[in-house]
Protein backbone atom coordinates (compact mmCIF):
# COMPACT_ATOMS: atom_id res chain seq x y z
CA UNK A 1 0.00 0.00 0.00
CA UNK A 2 1.53 3.73 -0.47
CA UNK A 3 0.41 6.26 1.18
CA UNK A 4 -0.43 10.26 0.34
CA UNK A 5 0.84 12.85 2.44
CA UNK A 6 -1.49 14.05 5.36
CA UNK A 7 -3.21 16.66 4.28
CA UNK A 8 -5.59 18.37 6.42
CA UNK A 9 -6.03 19.25 9.72
CA UNK A 10 -9.65 19.12 10.88
CA UNK A 11 -11.46 19.59 13.98
CA UNK A 12 -13.11 16.43 16.04
CA UNK A 13 -16.39 17.88 15.83
CA UNK A 14 -16.23 17.37 11.92
CA UNK A 15 -14.73 13.83 12.10
CA UNK A 16 -17.29 13.24 14.35
CA UNK A 17 -19.88 14.05 12.05
CA UNK A 18 -18.22 13.03 8.69
CA UNK A 19 -18.36 9.36 10.26
CA UNK A 20 -21.36 9.71 11.44
CA UNK A 21 -22.69 10.95 8.10
CA UNK A 22 -20.95 8.02 6.85
CA UNK A 23 -22.60 5.31 8.25
CA UNK A 24 -26.23 6.30 8.68
CA UNK A 25 -25.80 7.06 4.12
CA UNK A 26 -28.55 4.56 2.62
CA UNK A 27 -26.48 4.21 -0.12
CA UNK A 28 -22.79 2.82 1.12
CA UNK A 29 -21.19 1.61 -2.21
CA UNK A 30 -18.16 4.48 -2.17
CA UNK A 31 -18.07 4.03 1.66
CA UNK A 32 -17.37 0.18 1.58
CA UNK A 33 -14.75 -0.31 0.00
CA UNK A 34 -12.34 1.66 2.92
CA UNK A 35 -11.71 1.35 6.63
CA UNK A 36 -11.94 4.00 8.55
CA UNK A 37 -9.45 3.93 11.58
CA UNK A 38 -9.20 7.12 14.45
CA UNK A 39 -5.12 7.17 16.19
CA UNK A 40 -4.64 3.55 14.81
CA UNK A 41 -7.67 2.27 16.10
CA UNK A 42 -10.71 0.73 14.26
CA UNK A 43 -13.41 2.90 14.11
CA UNK A 44 -15.74 0.80 16.48
CA UNK A 45 -13.13 0.69 19.37
CA UNK A 46 -12.09 4.43 18.58
CA UNK A 47 -13.00 7.52 20.84
CA UNK A 48 -12.87 10.79 18.70
CA UNK A 49 -12.34 14.09 21.09
CA UNK A 50 -14.74 16.98 19.46
CA UNK A 51 -12.56 19.98 20.81
CA UNK A 52 -9.15 18.45 19.53
CA UNK A 53 -7.52 18.50 16.06
CA UNK A 54 -7.13 15.91 13.91
CA UNK A 55 -4.63 15.09 11.06
CA UNK A 56 -6.30 13.16 8.06
CA UNK A 57 -3.94 10.45 6.47
CA UNK A 58 -5.25 8.66 3.03
CA UNK A 59 -3.77 4.96 2.28
CA UNK A 60 -3.97 3.90 -1.52
CA UNK A 61 -2.99 0.73 -2.84
CA UNK A 62 -0.60 0.40 -6.26
CA UNK A 63 -3.93 1.60 -8.26
CA UNK A 64 -4.45 4.66 -6.77
CA UNK A 65 -7.52 3.01 -4.61
CA UNK A 66 -8.59 3.98 -1.74
CA UNK A 67 -8.08 1.13 1.23
CA UNK A 68 -8.24 3.44 4.36
CA UNK A 69 -8.84 6.95 5.99
CA UNK A 70 -7.30 7.45 9.35
CA UNK A 71 -7.28 10.27 11.51
CA UNK A 72 -4.78 10.77 13.81
CA UNK A 73 -5.25 13.56 16.99
CA UNK A 74 -2.74 16.26 16.42
CA UNK A 75 0.47 15.25 18.56
CA UNK A 76 -0.10 11.58 17.89
CA UNK A 77 2.78 10.48 15.81
CA UNK A 78 1.06 7.79 12.59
Amino acid sequence: MSESPVTELIKGGYVHALINETKSTENRRSYESYKIKVNGLDLEEATIEINSSYLIEYERDSAGVLKQISFWKEGITP
